[in-house]
């Protein structure tokens, strides 16, 4: 399977994309003193990872 260099680089930015929300939700639940919210947002990064 190639791929053309827009298709390597659009799925280049979507993965980084996606890191970044996950990176962003812990750093998000490192600061949170809710435990209610923090569990919120560290159940969600849980699911990013997964799918």
């Amino acid at each position: 399977m190639n791929l053309a260099a827009h298709e390597l680089l659009e799925t280049q930015e979507a993965l980084r994309t996606k890191a970044a929300e996950i990176e962003d939700h812990g750093m998000f639940a490192s600061q949170c003193s809710d435990q209610r919210l923090k569990g919120i947002l560290m159940k969600h990064q849980q699911q990013m990872m997964m799918a």
